[in-house]
C-alpha cells in the first residue's frame, strides 16, 4: 500500500469544513490576548536585527526591495535560531533503543537467576547469531540482546589474545611465585598489559558476570551523561530566550501560596541545568526532568512559531521594517482581534493538515523499530504532497475571503512560513516521548516508583493521548505528562501484556477550582523547602483542597510508604481475635485503556473489576 493511499484514508474521515469547525471553536479571546503578549517577546528578539540592518542603509528609509530583503533575512534568522535549538537538544538525546537497553540492564542487575537463564540459552549460539542484536519494545528480547552482546564482546576480546599471550596470562594466574618471576622479566608497561589480559581469562560463566556489571555501569554512566548534557542545553536555550526568570517568579508565587517562604539563594532554577548539581541526581530524576523541560521548551517554540507566522502572514514584519518608529516600539495591541482570530484558526488548520503527514511519518518510523531510529533528522516535506493536493483549493477559497491581503497558498504557508518551527516541535516531542516511554518501561518492569500511572482528565476522552503521573522522590511536584496512547499500546502488545496500567493515586490533590495546579518548574526540593513542607500543619478546616495538596507534597519530600496520604491507602484487617488491627496499605488500582474499566489484583495476581469512583475533592 502506498504512502499516498494511507494518507488519503485519514483525509476521507476529516473534510476541510470539519477541520475548520473544530479549530474555530478552540480560538478564544484569552488565546488572542496571549498571542499579543508573545508578539512583544518575539519583537525583543528581532528588534536588534532590524535596527542593525536598517542602519546599514543610512538615515533614509530603505527601498521597497530592501525592506523585503530585510524581512526575509529576519525570518531566516529566526528559523536558524529554531534549527540551532533542535541541534543542541537532539545531539545528546537518549534514543528509544538506548533507553530500552538501559532498562534491560537495570532489571537484570537485580535478577541473577534471569541472567543465568539467558546465558545458558545463548551460550551455544554461533558467533553470527550472537553478533546479531535487535532492540525492540519486547522486554525479554531486549534482555536477551544485552546478554548476547556481552558474551559476544567477551569472546571477541578473548580471541584477540595470541597463543603466547594466553599462555603467559594463564601462567600469571597460577600463584604469587610465578607472578613475581614473570614481573621481574617484563617492563612495567608490559606487566600492566599482562594483568589486563589475565583478568580476561577464566571460566566464561564467571567472567560473564564480571563483564555484565562493568558494562552495565559504563552504559548507565554514558546515558546519565546524555541526560545531563541535554538538560544543560535546554537550560542554555531557555536562558537565552529569557524564560528562566519568569519561571522562577511563578515557582516562588506557588510556594508563597502554600506558606513557604524561601530566600533568593534557596531556590535557583538555573541549578536545574548545572552539571555539578545534576551529577548528584538519581537516573529517574534526570529522566523526569528531561521530559518536563523538553516539553516546556517545545511549547515555547510552538508559541514563537505561531507569532512569526502571523507577523509574516499579515505583512507586519515588513511594516515594521519600513517605519523607524515602529521598529522602536510596535503597537501590537492595536492589531485587529478579528484578524488574529482568523490567523489562529489558519494556524490550527495548518497544524491539523500537517499532522496527517506526521502520522504517516510516525507509522513509517515504527516499521524501522527503535534500533534504526532516525527521529532527530526527520523531515516532513516528503510526506506533504498528497495532503496538500487534497486541501489547497478549499484553503485558498476560505482564507482568501476572510483575509484577502494574505497569500493563502497552503504549500507556501506550510513549507515557507511554518514548517521549520513545526519540524523543531515535532522532533522535540519525539525526544520527549522517548523519555516518557523509558520512564514508563522502568515503572512497568521494576516497580521503581511507588505511585505512578494513569490520570483521568477530560482530554483523555480524545483517545490519542494518555496523561501519566509520576511521584518521583524529592521533586517539588509530580511529573504529569501526555504520552501517545499508541506507544503504550505498542509496548503492552509487544510484551503480551493486557492493555492495563496502574492508576496514579492523588491526582485530585493538585487541583484548584476544578483545574489542575500547573507546575511552573520541575526540580528537586531544596533542603529548606523540604524542612518547611515537613513543618506545615495539615488542617482541613482551612481548606480541604489545600490540605490534600500539602499532604501529598509531604510525601514527595519523604517518599516512603508510611508518609503516603492515608486517605489514599486501603484498610486491611490483620491478626485474629483481640490482636486484630487495621493496617493501611498502598494498593494499586488499574485501568483498562480500551474500556476505561478499573481493576484491582487479587492474591494470585488476577485482575478483579471494581466499582469506578472518583476520589473526593
Amino acid at each position: 500500500m502506498s504512502t499516498k493511499i494511507k494518507i488519503e484514508r485519514v483525509i476521507n474521515i476529516k473534510t476541510f469544513d470539519n477541520i475548520l469547525q473544530q479549530k474555530s471553536s478552540k480560538v478564544s479571546d484569552e488565546k488572542v490576548k496571549k498571542i499579543k503578549q508573545n508578539f512583544n517577546f518575539v519583537f525583543k528578539m528581532i528588534k536588534p536585527i532590524i535596527y542593525s540592518r536598517v542602519r546599514q542603509e543610512g538615515d533614509s528609509l530603505p527601498s521597497e526591495e530592501t525592506c523585503k530583503m530585510i524581512t526575509m533575512y529576519i525570518e531566516q534568522v529566526i528559523h536558524n535560531e529554531l534549527k540551532e535549538c533542535l541541534k543542541k537538544v537532539s545531539f545528546n538525546v537518549v534514543p528509544e533503543a538506548e533507553a530500552h537497553v538501559l532498562n534491560s540492564y537495570q532489571k537484570l542487575a537485580y535478577d541473577s537467576q534471569r541472567r543465568k537463564e539467558i546465558y545458558n540459552k545463548v551460550k551455544n549460539l554461533p558467533e553470527e547469531e550472537l553478533e546479531k542484536i535487535i532492540v525492540s519494545n519486547n522486554i525479554e528480547e531486549n534482555e536477551e540482546a544485552v546478554v548476547k552482546s556481552i558474551v559476544y564482546s567477551y569472546r571477541k576480546t578473548l580471541g584477540k589474545l595470541s597463543e603466547n599471550a594466553y599462555k603467559l596470562a594463564n601462567a600469571y594466574k597460577k600463584g604469587n611465585k610465578t607472578r613475581q618471576k614473570i614481573k621481574n622479566k617484563l617492563s612495567e608497561k608490559d606487566f600492566k598489559t599482562l594483568q589486563i589480559q589475565a583478568s580476561i581469562i577464566g571460566k566464561e560463566e564467571e567472567k560473564f558476570e564480571e563483564w555484565f556489571q562493568k558494562v552495565r555501569m559504563k552504559y548507565s554512566n554514558n546515558i546519565r551523561g546524555k541526560y545531563i548534557e541535554t538538560l544543560k542545553q535546554l537550560g542554555e536555550i531557555l536562558k537565552k530566550f529569557n524564560f528562566l526568570d519568569q519561571y522562577q517568579k511563578r515557582e516562588q508565587k506557588r510556594l508563597h501560596e502554600l506558606g513557604i517562604e524561601l530566600g533568593k539563594n534557596d531556590i535557583n532554577i538555573e541549578m536545574c541545568f548545572d552539571e555539578s548539581f545534576l551529577n548528584q541526581l538519581p537516573l529517574e530524576t534526570l529522566m523526569a526532568m528531561n521530559v518536563f523541560w523538553s516539553n516546556r521548551l517545545t511549547k515555547e517554540i510552538e508559541n514563537i512559531n505561531e507569532v512569526v507566522f502571523i507577523l509574516n502572514d499579515l505583512g507586519i514584519l515588513e511594516d515594521i521594517v519600513k517605519d523607524k518608529e515602529k521598529y522602536q516600539q510596535f503597537p501590537f495591541e492595536k492589531i485587529s482581534d478579528r484578524d488574529l482570530k482568523i490567523e489562529l484558526v489558519k494556524i490550527g488548520v495548518i497544524k491539523e493538515i500537517a499532522q496527517m503527514s506526521i502520522n504517516q511519518l510516525d507509522k513509517d518510523l515504527e516499521k524501522k523499530g527503535p534500533a534504526e531510529e532516525v527521529a532527530t533528522t526527520v523531515e516532513l516535506r516528503g510526506y506533504l504532497e498528497p495532503v496538500l493536493s487534497k486541501y489547497s483549493e478549499k484553503y485558498k477559497e476560505y482564507f482568501g475571503a476572510m483575509i484577502p491581503k494574505t497569500g493563502n497558498i497552503l504549500s507556501e504557508d506550510i513549507e515557507e512560513k511554518y514548517l521549520t518551527g513545526l519540524n523543531v516541535v515535532n522532533n522535540l516531542y519525539r525526544c520527549k516521548d522517548s523519555n516518557v516511554l523509558a520512564l514508563f518501561e522502568a515503572c512497568m518492569t521494576r516497580n521503581s516508583i511507588q505511585n505512578w500511572g494513569y490520570i483521568e482528565d477530560d482530554s483523555n476522552a480524545i483517545g490519542n493521548f494518555v496523561i501519566l503521573g509520576f511521584d518521583i522522590p524529592n521533586l517539588n511536584m509530580p511529573l504529569r505528562i501526555h504520552m501517545p496512547k499508541r506507544q503504550i499500546d505498542n509496548f503492552l502488545k509487544a510484551n503480551n501484556m493486557e492493555n492495563m496500567i496502574p492508576i496514579y493515586k492523588g491526582s485530585d490533590d493538585f487541583r484548584k477550582f476544578g483545574e489542575f495546579v500547573k507546575t511552573p518548574v520541575l526540580m528537586p526540593m531544596t533542603p529548606e523547602e523540604k524542612s518547611q513542607i515537613r513543618e506545615i500543619g495539615v488542617d482541613s478546616k482551612k481548606g480541604v483542597q489545600k490540605a490534600m495538596y500539602i499532604e501529598h507534597l509531604k510525601y514527595l519530600a519523604d517518599t516512603k510508604i508510611e508518609t503516603f496520604p492515608q486517605r489514599l491507602k486501603t484498610p486491611r484487617v490483620i491478626g485474629k481475635g483481640k490482636k486484630q488491627k487495621v493496617k493501611y496499605v498502598l494498593e494499586k488500582e488499574y485501568i483498562d485503556l480500551d474500556t476505561n474499566t478499573t481493576y484491582r489484583k487479587d492474591k494470585d495476581g488476577s485482575y478483579v473489576e471494581i466499582q469506578s469512583q472518583k476520589e473526593e475533592r
